[in-house]
């Protein structure tokens, strides 16, 4: 099967299963040509023909991430099978019933290594839980206590009231609070916030539960950070975490200083393209969230595509110069991954926008080995000078804040011909020519981002937090326009981005009145 760049595709799907069929013990290549399609020209075979492609690949787990430690799971292909089997405890494992992916080791614990039999029948505890007591009269549909999220892998939690006398008197209110229950929580949630930690019950190598107590007030209904409400969904309810960066004070709204510390749901600030990891130090593994601000270099949203790139690199080449050759299903499988990871990060820009026309990102030159930055030149380190005003010019040319909206509610999916398909392309594209963002891209990176992020939308994965899959945002306060009280991360009366008739130079659009609050 071939692919064109945006998703047009030559040859059939049936050569390569009758490929596939005569030669079992070969993989199917993909051939990726080097000249962009005109998407004025798309015809409904090559639609067919992609989704039948991303069928085949959106099951794959080369390049994808464990949910827990957000780590990408790169094995070489095509000895992919035989690397997992011989990673011992740490084998990336994906539930048979909700399809969350999670290294094993990261989720339960060191319990050694998974037989091939029960890796293929894993079922997360959440899942397990549910199956076996979905029939009990007091049974509740596990979800976390901790954020909004609706994805994810669950582990159990528990919450100890301070004083138990309390409640000795009141047991049918306990039951109805987060003491009284069984609760859940991410893992990551509880492991990446500093007041909670990890149970082992049964005395062995095994996480079984998070202890919640620390973050759960005495009423049991409320969590000790609900006056603060998170800087990205606007949400006062579930529990958040601040910056890790020390007195790293947050923009206050009402005086324009920084006097505050900005509180986030880990769930949001990691699907947000914030840093939430673990750092080594002092041997110690430290779990760390840092802002839009503080996070390091290698989350900056530049990084993360020229980090696609890379991906791409190590099958094509350097200067890729074998583009044309041919793609392993694995290799593809890594491509889409890595492009839903950054097009969730674009579906919160209706938010980070504003953090980056004022604040810039965290990018930095990537030096090769022998290189010295202080003898370079800005154009050689690939480095876009700009300031707050440039980069407000920037964002509003390209619609930034009104794509991550679009992007978030699916807003290209309302249109039955491929109307919204030319105008996701555009939009990607527009932003792809976004210098200060981006990078100074030529052509075939260009080319090469908006086929495959484009594919990455319509994949449909459940980790883009799209459509349905959105995590909720409370329409008050930051989360709405100062101007007219409406909301950011929905489209309202803002046309949808790539729709309009393009300006002169062909990439931006003509005519572009987007509300926002940039540099307010």
């Amino acid at each position: 099967m071939t692919i064109l760049l945006n998703g047009k595709i030559k040859e059939s799907i049936e050569a390569m299963d009758r490929n596939k069929q005569s030669n079992s013990s070969k993989k199917a290549p993909i051939s990726v040509a080097d000249s962009p399609a005109n998407f004025d020209t798309l015809n409904s075979n090559a639609v067919n023909n992609e989704e039948q492609l991303i069928e085949r690949i959106s099951k794959r787990l080369e390049g994808a991430r464990c949910t827990v430690f957000n780590v990408r799971h790169d094995f070489p292909d095509p000895n992919f099978e035989k690397e997992i089997a011989k990673s011992n405890a740490n084998q990336l494992v994906q539930c048979q019933t909700c399809d969350v992916i999670i290294h094993l080791e990261c989720y339960v614990g060191n319990l050694g290594k998974m037989k091939e039999e029960e890796r293929k029948n894993f079922q997360c505890d959440s899942c397990k839980y549910s199956r076996e007591n979905k029939e009990s009269k007091d049974f509740e549909e596990p979800e976390c206590h901790m954020c909004n999220s609706k994805h994810g892998s669950l582990k159990k939690a528990f919450a100890i009231p301070a004083s138990k006398k309390n409640w000795a008197k009141k047991k049918n209110q306990l039951k109805k609070t987060l003491f009284g229950k069984q609760i859940w929580c991410h893992a990551v949630c509880g492991m990446w916030h500093p007041h909670c930690k990890y149970i082992n019950q049964a005395k062995k190598e095994r996480f079984d539960s998070i202890d919640c107590t620390g973050i759960v007030m005495a009423n049991g209904k409320q969590h000790t950070t609900n006056k603060n409400a998170c800087e990205l969904c606007g949400h006062f309810a579930k529990a958040k975490v601040v910056c890790s960066t020390k007195k790293c004070g947050f923009l206050s709204r009402k005086e324009g200083k920084y006097t505050k510390y900005g509180h986030y749901h880990v769930s949001c600030a990691r699907q947000a393209g914030l840093e939430v990891a673990d750092v080594e130090k002092n041997n110690l593994a430290h779990f760390e969230l840092q802002c839009f601000t503080h996070k390091r270099a290698e989350f900056a949203f530049r990084a993360k595509l020229e980090d696609l790139l890379e991906i791409e690199r190590t099958r094509s080449g350097l200067n890729f110069e074998d583009f044309n050759g041919p793609m392993s299903h694995g290799h593809a499988a890594k491509l889409l991954n890595f492009s839903i990871y950054i097009m969730q990060c674009l579906g919160w820009a209706w938010k980070w926008a504003e953090w980056w026309v004022k604040e810039n990102d965290t990018w930095e030159p990537l030096l090769d080995v022998g290189q010295d930055e202080s003898t370079m030149t800005n154009e050689e380190l690939r480095i876009v000078d700009s300031s707050e005003e440039s980069r407000c010019a920037d964002a509003r040319r390209c619609r930034l804040a009104a794509f991550g909206a679009a992007l978030r509610n699916r807003n290209y999916d309302n249109d039955t011909n491929d109307d919204d398909r030319v105008a996701l392309d555009r939009a990607l594209r527009a932003v792809l020519h976004t210098k200060s963002l981006v990078g100074p891209l030529n052509k075939f990176e260009i080319n090469f981002f908006a086929d495959w992020l484009g594919r990455a939308y319509r994949s449909r994965s459940p980790l883009l937090g799209f459509g349905d899959d959105k995590i909720p945002v409370h329409p008050h306060g930051h989360t709405m326009h100062k101007k007219d009280n409406s909301p950011k991360f929905e489209l309202g009366n803002r046309s949808l981005p790539g729709k309009q008739k393009l300006s002169s130079c062909g990439i931006f659009e003509e005519v572009i009145d987007d509300i926002d609050d940039f540099l307010i």
